[in-house]
């Protein structure tokens, strides 16, 4: 089994719905486009410093963690443990940003069959990720 993990610094919001411009054109929100070329960016330099060959196909477990900005507004002591992220973005939306490694971590996402996922408040904002390959669907992280 591979086990793949990378740590892409960033404020991540939840997928924008897509937009109908003039004409009839479908087209995705700029923000929403930004941090999918992000996450996809830093999913492709993760595999470029693997030592071995990446794989995209068979079943993959994903952890993926959020941490978001602490608001300035909060008192010095509420920072201090600032704890779990309950406010938006909804943490669903948010995983739809991970759309952005079909191709890339994995041919597409109906491959996860374990999925652990959060978010919290932190100091340094971004979106950690563990992928790894299965020989059995049923192996835990």
């Amino acid at each position: 089994m591979s086990t793949l993990e990378l740590f892409v610094p960033g404020v991540f919001v939840g997928k924008g719905r897509p937009r109908l411009g003039r004409g009839g054109h479908v087209y995705t929100p700029a923000k929403t486009a930004e941090q999918e070329r992000t996450i996809g960016w830093a999913a492709k330099e993760a595999i470029a410093k693997l030592p071995g060959a990446w794989s995209l196909t068979g079943p993959m477990s994903l952890w993926a963690w959020f941490t978001l900005p602490i608001p300035a507004s909060w008192s010095k002591k509420r920072k201090a443990a600032p704890g779990s992220h309950t406010s938006k973005p909804d943490l669903d939306n948010l995983l739809k940003l991970l759309d952005a490694c079909n191709g890339i971590l994995w041919k597409d996402d109906a491959q996860l069959v374990i999925l652990v996922a959060g978010k919290s408040y932190g100091a340094q904002p971004g979106l950690e990720l563990k992928v790894r390959h299965h020989v059995l669907a049923q192996e835990a992280l």
